[in-house]
């Protein structure tokens, strides 16, 4: 079946000037044009990477086709070479000059130094999306990009992206009882760590191919994430929906060397680009309570915390605002993102829990059974290239991913061929929390997520079969659905 791609690093993008021109001198010379490389972290198919693909048109559009952006998407490497610290690891290269432009999560500057962007990172201070695009369209967000100065670099603008939410594997994270003595994955942030460590709980900076073993082994228990990414981790995830730790918001930035070798309308062009594609972003990003929507449309568990447990976990994280507020600079930067949240509508659009209950007893009933691993033998499905299609896959995919399916589960390995294809796809199965976890083998000629992971399910017996449900894997949920979702008859028992 169609390859499931590991799990979306933050998005980044990484502007290269001298070696990453062509066309001509900075003015266009006598090709009339200029084009700049762009390096992004980030797959192309992220909301992050929206935002990098809108700046792109924008620049042309703005210089007439005169100043153009090649996008390098994953340029710190995917998979087992994907390294831990990217974010800082591509803000380096910013800082350094390999790069002229980089787009860099906020949270990510304070460990390179800067701490002028962390008023926006305070624990529990920004709580709903309204509150976000309004930071980002207000001076105060001039005022903390101008820290970025600091590390010769030009802030140029602060694109919201989402928030961000504490997402337990195998059960929710709601109190602080929760949190205490867990391993927690969130991205390298000197603030994030500080907020993890008063609520009880071990930050650790996995990747994408560490998390699937880290969670096996109850190393890691849970991660701070936003309500879009979660069905790409490696594990079915539980949101707590209204514990908002902070906002994630992405720096545009450039370095202050290389910016300046630029002619005075080519940085005109990238600074009126950066501020076009805030205002585009602010105006059609996807809210905290639509990606809700589409989560639990997938199956993906949405639960609530009492507002016992939310004064609990606020209480713990006093002291880490209190800390933020002795520097000058970023208590008025608190004190006016206060003040916006005054201006900000009280009535927010609540996110109503959704999903299976997470207690073992409630699980055994709605799932059939999920506390037992399929039986042994051999199962057959036809799924047709027009079902594939219908959901939106486009037509290379639907095609290689079609066909009559032989699938095999026997004592813990999976493996399942396609009529007419060579390629036998193989791995192994286990339980996992409730759910059964199916892992690809590496090296395999099949695709497969981060930590190799195929999908995750519950299943059931159906019609002289097994049919799999709440399947969840880092692929596309409709491509999922299609490809697993189904009856699975069986041909011969084991």
């Amino acid at each position: 079946m169609n390859g499931i791609r590991g799990v979306a690093a933050i998005a980044l993008l990484v502007l290269a000037v001298g070696a990453g021109c062509s066309g001509g001198d900075k003015a266009g010379g006598s090709g009339g044009f200029v084009t700049l490389r762009l390096a992004s972290d980030d797959l192309p198919d992220t909301a992050a990477s929206q935002q990098i693909k809108e700046f792109a048109r924008r620049v042309r559009r703005l210089s007439d086709g005169r100043l153009r952006i090649r996008i390098d998407w994953e340029a710190n490497g995917s998979g087992t070479k994907h390294p831990r610290g990217f974010d800082q690891k591509t803000a380096q290269k910013v800082m350094d000059g390999r790069y002229a432009l980089a787009t860099v999560p906020a949270r990510a500057w304070d460990v390179l130094g800067v701490t002028s962007l962390q008023a926006l990172q305070a624990p529990f201070l920004v709580n709903s999306d309204a509150l976000l695009d309004k930071i980002a369209s207000d001076p105060v967000a001039e005022k903390m990009l101008a820290g970025l100065d600091d590390v010769g670099v030009v802030g140029l603008a602060l694109w919201p992206e989402a928030l961000r939410h504490p997402v337990g594997f195998g059960h929710p994270l709601r109190s602080l009882a929760d949190f205490a003595g867990k391993g927690i994955r969130a991205p390298r942030s000197e603030l994030t760590w500080k907020m993890l460590r008063a609520l009880g709980a071990r930050p650790l900076d996995f990747v994408g191919d560490e998390m699937g073993p880290a969670i096996d082994s109850g190393q890691l228990s849970g991660a701070e994430s936003q309500i879009d990414r979660v069905r790409g981790l490696p594990r079915p995830g539980i949101v707590t929906a209204n514990v908002t730790f902070f906002p994630k918001a992405n720096t545009i930035a450039a370095n202050r060397a290389a910016f300046d070798r630029l002619t005075d309308d080519q940085r005109e062009t990238l600074r009126n680009a950066a501020a076009a594609t805030l205002r585009h972003v602010v105006a059609s990003r996807e809210t905290d309570v639509e990606a809700a929507r589409s989560a639990c449309a997938v199956g993906i568990q949405i639960v609530v915390a009492s507002d016992a447990d939310i004064r609990g976990l606020v209480r713990a994280t006093r002291p880490v605002v209190a800390r933020l507020e002795r520097d000058d600079g970023t208590r008025r930067s608190i004190q006016r993102i206060v003040a916006l949240r005054e201006t900000v509508s009280r009535s927010r659009p609540a996110i109503a829990p959704c999903g299976r209950p997470s207690s073992p007893t409630a699980r055994a009933k709605a799932g059939g059974s999920p506390a037992t691993l399929p039986p042994d033998g051999v199962y057959r499905a036809l799924i047709s290239p027009n079902e594939f299609l219908r959901v939106g896959v486009d037509a290379g995919s639907a095609q290689n991913s079609s066909g009559l399916f032989t699938l095999a589960l026997r004592g813990g390995r999976i493996s399942w061929t396609i009529k007419g294809q060579p390629d036998v796809c193989a791995g192994r199965y286990f339980l996992s929390k409730g759910t059964v976890r199916f892992v690809m083998d590496n090296p395999s000629p099949c695709g497969s997520g981060a930590g190799n992971w195929i999908f995750s399910a519950r299943w059931r017996s159906d019609d002289g079969g097994i049919r799999f449900t709440n399947v969840q894997g880092s692929d596309d949920p409709a491509f999922l659905r299609v490809a697993w979702a189904r009856l699975w008859k069986r041909i011969n028992a084991p």
